[in-house]
């Protein structure tokens, strides 16, 4: 028997000592707050509380808050409160005594479970920027909408800047005085005034803060010079910087690999953490477009040049094997993570005692930040149904009150995922499938390259309920009320599903035309040429699978914009990209199908009618569920359950958290 003391991953729950502080792992939980755990309060929430609590209970080294970014009281509803944040990042006056009650507390608990407690701080002065008139720096989080959103200011005279500095080493010290024993200052994609002091693109100054590395560095180090001063030089700073920019159109505004390898060496002395990010915010929350680590080759850069600091990094290190790795090679000290957490709330645990395989994987949906804009403002995830609730679920749960004999008509997420709730919770389980395999309507996704994030997840859930002892798989088995009712079942979950919806289009049978849930895999039923009439999520992914063949694609979408029903915050956007730069892709938005022929569609917009010439065309404009069939199963004495799209069409996470709600109501 393997010895249960055994600690696996070793690297990554060895202990780092920084500055003054003895962190006892190599991994932590890097700079987040999700949108609406927080209200109006000046104070953390209970929900706040929680969230950073369970990262603390899972083994994080130190865990990062996102409450410190306070605003003076007069600009409290502004910036990080406005518009599309929905409460990312409160504005908590870190001032008031009575707030930093509330921080002691929550320091005291992260510590109560062996964790650091990190505040991020650091605010820009109203009205002023690096240098006059520089564009304001605009966070794409919803793929077309302006998350912070500044006019241009006027240069900083070195006297704001002087007490500026002195507002955020008091901040520090506050948070010390609280029982914090770091702070972390974002300073990347030009977003705060360090990182706009560091670019070249924003900084434009002629005096002794512009021009060379050396000078645009010069404010960041002041800063972290006067904090040390206040706080102790055993007192840690950690600093998120950009490591590669070359956005700009002029290469002599580019930030470079050379200019990050002497950054990290410039930094010694003044920053005890060097955090490295991508030079965008939508790229550290990466999908399935990028590489699993998009930016381990910037760590190593950074690492590569004999920087002084400890190098982290964040962004896609969801795995263990992918941070162990990364800190055997030794271009990382430390590893950041968020999502890890998010998507196992017990995810130190599993990794500590070698379970990897347990692991639920993240989807990389970004619905962490925001559902959809259809749907409410909370932060969800599709893969963890605690997610969001961790402060309530104690009593939203029943207790378990009977073990009860279940039958699961349907292998698709909602039918697995309830499966294995379900044996969680001690009950035994039948699991029926009509096909030779599970996944249901998600098998589609493992064609599409840049879905590996869903399929990886498909292919988990399937192992999970084939290797659970409590759930009995029966594939190939259309299961009726009649095979039904030959088994002492006391419950029955209805999870069959939905199909494609036909919209109701004059030639919409042709032969020409197919849903498009139905052509992957099968590229010889898709001409050159296609017309996809719905631009939903389905419509658009559907597209990006087709143009990465060789197919032209138009879609016609009635809506303003794409992807409304998508998640606006740093998955929407990444989106959005794409399609600006496939030469193969093209949209029209506010269009109207009116009729579907042999050679393509007749549609019409705000400038009168237009023909989209298409070998195929595609309707995807939502799925019916399938009501019927799932009511078929109900027979009187039996309690019957629908699940899933075959209640109301979803997504992966609706799917979910329909499960758990359901086995936790009985």
């Amino acid at each position: 028997m393997e010895d249960c003391n055994v600690i696996h991953y070793r690297r990554m729950f060895s202990p780092l000592k920084v500055g003054n502080v003895l962190l006892r792992s190599r991994f932590y939980a890097s700079q987040s707050k999700p949108h609406s755990l927080q209200g109006p309060e000046t104070f953390p929430a209970e929900g706040v509380f929680r969230h950073y609590i369970n990262k603390a209970r899972n083994g994080a080294a130190y865990v990062t808050m996102s409450a410190g970014m306070s605003l003076d009281p007069p600009t409290r509803t502004r910036g990080y409160n406005h518009g599309t944040q929905l409460g990312h990042f409160p504005g908590f006056d870190i001032f008031d005594s009575t707030v930093q009650n509330y921080f002691c507390q929550l320091a005291d608990a992260l510590h109560f479970h062996g964790a650091k407690a990190c505040m991020m701080i650091g605010r820009n002065a109203e009205g002023y920027d690096v240098d006059d008139n520089i564009p304001p720096f605009v966070v794409m989080g919803d793929g077309g909408g302006a998350g912070f959103v500044n006019e241009p200011g006027k240069r900083m005279p070195e006297k704001i800047m002087r007490e500026l500095i002195e507002k955020i080493a008091e901040e520090a010290a506050i948070l010390q005085d609280c029982g914090f024993d770091m702070v972390y200052m974002h300073s990347a994609y030009r977003l705060m005034l360090p990182g706009r002091f560091l670019s070249l693109r924003t900084n434009t100054r002629d005096d002794e803060f512009g021009g060379s590395l050396e000078n645009r560095a010069r404010y960041l180090f002041m800063i972290c010079d006067r904090i040390k001063e206040r706080c102790g030089k055993g007192f840690p700073v950690e600093v998120s910087f950009t490591a590669l920019d070359l956005e700009d159109p002029d290469p002599a505004k580019h930030w470079t690999y050379e200019d990050t390898k002497e950054f990290a060496k410039m930094a010694q002395g003044h920053i005890d953490i060097l955090q490295v990010r991508p030079h965008s915010v939508e790229y550290v929350h990466n999908m399935g477009f990028e590489p699993p680590l998009p930016t381990a080759e910037a760590a190593r850069v950074a690492k590569s040049g004999g920087a002084g600091v400890l190098i982290s990094s964040v962004s896609g290190y969801c795995h263990p094997d992918l941070a162990e790795n990364a800190l055997a090679e030794g271009y990382l000290d430390l590893v950041g993570m968020t999502r890890s957490f998010i998507s196992n709330p017990n995810w130190g645990d599993i990794c500590k005692e070698g379970r990897a395989n347990d692991i639920v994987p993240c989807i990389k949906c970004n619905k962490c930040h925001r559902n959809s804009y259809r749907e409410s403002h909370m932060g969800v995830c599709s893969v963890n149904p605690l997610f969001g609730i961790e402060h309530r679920v104690d009593y939203l749960k029943n207790p378990v009150r009977k073990r009860k004999s279940i039958a699961v008509v349907g292998g698709g997420p909602a039918g697995m995922c309830a499966a294995l709730y379900a044996s969680a919770n001690g009950h035994r389980v039948t699991l029926f499938e009509k096909n030779g395999e599970l996944g249901g309507q998600l098998n589609t996704q493992r064609h599409v390259p840049f879905k590996w994030p869903v399929s990886n997840y498909i292919s988990w859930l399937t192992r999970k309920n084939m290797e659970d002892k409590g759930v009995d798989v029966r594939l190939n088995f259309a299961a009726t009320k009649e095979t039904l009712a030959l088994g002492d079942y006391d419950e029955i979950f209805a999870c069959v599903g939905s199909t494609p919806s036909m919209p109701d289009i004059p030639g919409i049978e042709g032969e020409n035309v197919v849903a498009a849930a139905e052509i992957y895999g099968k590229d010889e039923r898709v001409g050159e040429k296609v017309v996809i009439i719905g631009g939903g999520d389905v419509g658009v992914e559907t597209g990006f699978y087709l143009t990465r063949k060789g197919r032209a694609v138009f879609v016609i979408e009635e809506r303003e914009e794409l992807m409304l029903d998508a998640t606006p915050i740093h998955y929407r956007a990444r989106y959005f990209d794409e399609w600006e730069r496939d030469p193969l892709f093209s949209f029209a938005c506010g269009a109207r199908c009116l009729s579907v022929t042999d050679k393509g569609v007749v549609w019409k917009d705000s400038q009168g009618e237009h023909f989209a010439e298409g070998d195929t065309v595609l309707y995807a404009v939502g799925n019916k569920p399938k009501q019927e069939e799932a009511l078929a199963l109900f027979w009187p004495g039996k309690e019957i359950h629908l699940l899933g799209d075959c209640d109301a069409p979803g997504s992966i996470q609706t799917c979910t958290r329909d499960a758990f709600r359901t086995v936790w109501s009985l």
